[in-house]
């Protein structure tokens, strides 16, 4: 078994420098093994810089056994004590209980199931030679080469049938930043969790300066004719064109067919998540879905990109189009409140936070913010720490919040105190419109500040400015708690001192 695994590894390495040297046509690249040459339905092919191979062929050849199930699209190939579990579409594969992580996904071709040459080097064994002339896989394998049973079509394909479901078949959903390409050239794109930010931080007349797209989303996975809908959130988190979020989103081809689109839509949001729904009818060939940003200035999130065929069981006007639907935002209701608040912002978590220091440093450390200012500076945003979109979707215009934090000077500050300025603020949509805009000052102890107020729509963004002084201080227990209508402003206590 050693000797098997260790003669396979070899395949790989051979097989993968057909990228680094050239990259062939599928149906140049032949496979032989213990020099006869052998004849697949479904020759090995090039996906993205990757070979793969039909699993089936070449695992029965060298004497495994395959299984397939269609419910899962899993399939399991079984040579003596190796188990090899594989399922199409997932970059995880399970051999003998243990996880490898392939190169590409599993994936269907021409209704054979192809995987990378990698992972069947690693599963199986054998010696592994490449012949340049003839573009050929020379496999030597130490055990009776056996004619690979005939695979089904029908077992494998993974296209939808001709009549579709009418709930659809989902293509693209939980966005999985190893499906991405993204360019930036005038901003970046970041992915967590699920959720794609886009910052755009140049002008720019190239739409596509900065851009997230899934690559071949569609190959192999609809058929010319199918009703698919694409459906994603949006929203904005500052900038954007005349007080929106503004996007282009595609579904295109490539340089063989001219990158012919069934999509090439331009969409618009505000900042409260915005639904987008775009249904449309798949032509063979427009496999890659983007979205461009570098329509505006602007930071915006992307979330919840969902792909759905629905073959030939709905038509493009039985789907909801169009449009740029804002979702009903998850307030809690001004009219009842909880005397005991709502928590909106604690414990303190860095990733919660922006910081400026173009005067200084901002550093966080187990909910501990400390605050910098090496030179004198006329903008007090020049040391700045900030949480954006803090009271969005979690409070209603009115409701009555109260903002707590402690802060100690350590060195330096004006007039023997530490000084801060606390601000609650919309941004450029509202003409950065504040319900907080307090300064504030502590000693050397640490001093407990309390800031009561009222929210407004759009007043989401909670801050403190440092550059008031050349000083060094620290800042602890952050927290904001949205009481509804249950208390008001005059029953809070204010202290800024």
């Amino acid at each position: 078994m050693k000797k098997l695994s260790a003669l396979l590894l070899s395949l790989i390495l051979i097989i993968s420098s057909f990228y680094a040297m050239t990259v062939f046509a599928a149906d140049e690249i032949k496979v032989s093994i213990n020099d006869k040459l052998q004849t697949y339905d479904q020759m090995p092919v090039i996906v993205e810089g990757r070979t793969l191979v039909p699993m089936r062929a070449i695992f029965e050849s060298l004497g495994a056994t395959v299984e397939w199930v269609d419910s899962t699209k899993m399939v399991t190939g079984t040579k003596g004590e190796t188990v090899v579990k594989i399922q199409i579409g997932k970059t995880i594969a399970i051999v003998n209980g243990k996880a490898q992580t392939l190169d590409v996904p599993a994936q269907i071709v021409s209704g054979r199931t192809m995987v990378p040459a990698r992972f069947v080097a690693e599963s199986l064994g054998c010696e592994v030679g490449w012949d340049a002339d003839t573009k050929t896989v020379l496999i030597k394998y130490e055990g009776v080469v056996t004619e690979p049973e005939k695979e089904e079509v029908s077992d494998n394909v993974e296209k939808p049938a001709a009549t579709g479901s009418a709930e659809g078949t989902v293509v693209l959903s939980n966005i999985n930043m190893k499906d991405m390409n993204v360019t930036q050239k005038a901003g970046t794109v970041k992915f967590q969790e699920g959720l794609i930010e886009a910052d755009v931080t140049t002008e720019t007349t190239t739409q596509t300066d900065v851009y997230a797209y899934f690559k071949k989303t569609l190959n192999g996975r609809a058929v010319t004719g199918d009703t698919c809908l694409l459906t994603f959130k949006a929203r904005l988190i500052s900038g954007g064109k005349d007080g929106k979020g503004i996007a282009k989103v595609q579904v295109q081809g490539d340089k063989t067919n001219n990158f012919k689109k069934t999509i090439f839509e331009e969409v618009t949001f505000g900042s409260d998540w915005t639904e987008i729904s775009l249904p449309f009818t798949h032509e063979e060939g427009c496999n890659t879905v983007g979205i461009r940003f570098a329509l505006a200035v602007q930071k915006v999130e992307v979330k919840d990109v969902s792909l759905v065929n629905f073959g030939t069981t709905k038509t493009l006007e039985e789907l909801k189009s169009g449009a740029a639907t804002p979702l009903a935002p998850s307030t809690p209701a001004p009219s009842t409140g909880d005397a005991n608040g709502t928590s909106v912002l604690a414990p303190l978590n860095m990733k919660d936070m922006v910081y400026v220091a173009k005067a200084g440093t901002v550093t966080s450390k187990e909910g501990l913010i400390e605050a910098n200012v090496t030179s004198e500076t006329t903008t007090q945003t020049d040391v700045y720490a900030y949480f954006k979109k803090t009271l969005n979707g979690r409070a209603a215009t009115g409701d009555v919040c109260l903002l707590t934090f402690k802060a100690r000077l350590l060195s330096g500050g004006k007039d023997g105190k530490g000084i801060a300025k606390v601000q609650v603020q919309g941004d450029s949509s509202n003409n950065y419109k504040k319900t907080v805009f307090e300064e504030v000052t502590f000693g050397n102890d640490w001093t407990e500040i309390s800031l009561p107020f009222t929210h407004e729509e759009g007043c989401n963004t909670v801050g403190i400015r440092f550059a008031l002084a050349v000083q060094k201080v620290e800042i602890k227990d952050v927290n904001l708690v949205n009481y509804g209508n249950a208390k008001t402003v005059a029953e809070l206590t204010k202290k800024v001192n």
